[in-house]
């Protein structure tokens, strides 16, 4: 889709201004109101260097890829107790005799937000955020979990139950990042899974003591478990578009894998847990570079030709050379040089989008400027060039350039 909206607003001349003619002279013609003020006043006079009678400049838009951020719900699967996916098993050894462990399934389930950043070009994750994840864990067949295990001929023996259990899953540093968004495959270590809620009571006996009770508390100051091991994945699939949106399939995976002493002295339990949870859910982006951009600087619904910052530059162009919204883009607009070459300084941080230089004879005919002319040799330039990137001179004695910005 093309969709341009010419910057500066369309402007009719009477003659090619002189360099001694001051280019807020030229005639503009009308043009839509920003949301702060009208783009049919005179332009400043420092909004653009003064052109010889051999130059000219028009930037304009063009409607290309971008990563989008959105959220997905995420809900854990069905567990399955036989691969043991949201079926953990847990063993649990009182003490330090091994051959009072005792182990069981628990079944897992739960909801987790995702925040997920997507390159929209390539259906591929870029980064995951999970936050407010929360589920319960119970028995096969009940909502506790029962361990038992007796030993006569040594007298030892042990009995404990572990009632209310729930868990959170969240991202100690955000964002998580997708080490190869192709697999989706990321560090689980980013990422952590604790059992905060919930209790462990009972009892157990060792060589015919004394019974040592059980009893402990699970909470987010003392909880059971930590960032994962090992590698989950991430998967994507586009599912369809509607207006603005791409919408995916999401599924989540990754390992539990827990090894845990927990309380103190004579009452110390070891607790160890593996297992996998997937979790699945749907992922709605906005198919709109620009559109992201406006959410993240917090000036949503801003219109592409608006000039949020009164800067006399259009918001989208601002968006595609890469600054924010409150900055200033006119250090960064083309500029010409005395050799009738010219100059693009792009900012440090690279372009926000693609953009391509135009050239025209005749203001109705366009064509890109060829990249032998172009100093990095590519045009589009791609989205994150920066530096000064210059065009050399033509054999023609008059050219009209056009900056488009692909979104």
């Amino acid at each position: 889709m093309e969709n341009r909206h010419p910057w500066p607003p369309s402007l009719e001349t009477e003659k090619i201004p002189s360099p001694t003619r001051p280019f807020h002279e030229i005639k503009q013609a009308p043009h839509g109101p920003s949301p702060k003020r009208a783009l049919d006043k005179p332009l400043p006079q420092d909004l653009i260097p003064r052109m010889p009678p051999s130059l000219r400049w028009l930037l304009a838009l063009s409607c290309a890829a971008h990563a989008a951020p959105g959220t997905s719900l995420l809900t854990l699967t069905p567990p399955n107790l036989t691969t043991g996916v949201n079926a953990i098993t847990i063993t649990v050894q009182p003490g330090t005799n091994a051959g009072l462990a005792d182990t069981k399934k628990a079944r897992l389930a739960g909801t987790i937000l995702a925040d997920i950043e997507v390159d929209i070009a390539q259906d591929d994750p870029i980064e995951m955020t999970l936050r407010q994840g929360r589920g319960t864990a119970k028995g096969e067949t009940t909502d506790n979990l029962v361990f038992a295990k007796s030993l006569p001929f040594f007298g030892s023996s042990y009995n404990v139950t572990f009632s209310n259990l729930s868990f959170a899953i969240d991202t100690p540093n955000p964002p998580g990042i997708i080490s190869d968004p192709v697999t989706g495959t990321f560090d689980s270590s980013q990422f952590r899974f604790l059992v905060d809620q919930g209790t462990a009571t009972g009892n157990y006996q060792v060589l015919f003591g004394a019974l040592t009770p059980i009893n402990e508390t699970f909470t987010p100051a003392d909880p059971l478990g930590g960032p994962g091991e090992g590698d989950g994945t991430l998967a994507l699939v586009r599912t369809g578009t509607r207006p603005g949106f791409i919408d995916y399939s999401v599924t989540l995976e990754f390992p539990v894998d827990i090894d845990q002493l927990q309380g103190e002295g004579t009452q110390q339990v070891r607790i160890q847990a593996e297992g996998y949870i997937r979790a699945t859910g749907t992922l709605s982006v906005s198919s709109s570079g620009y559109l992201q951009w406006t959410l993240e600087e917090g000036i949503r619904g801003a219109p592409r030709d608006g000039d949020y910052n009164e800067d006399g530059i259009s918001n989208i162009l601002s968006w595609g050379l890469g600054l924010d919204a409150i900055e200033d883009a006119r250090p960064h607009l083309p500029q010409v040089l005395g050799n009738r070459s010219y100059r693009l300084p792009l900012p440090i941080g690279g372009s926000g989008a693609p953009l391509r230089l135009m050239v025209s004879s005749n203001l109705s005919q366009w064509t890109p400027v060829p990249t032998t002319r172009i100093s990095t040799g590519q045009n589009p330039l791609p989205a994150g060039a920066t530096g000064n990137i210059t065009v050399s001179p033509a054999a023609a004695t008059r050219e009209y350039f056009r900056l488009e910005v692909i979104e």
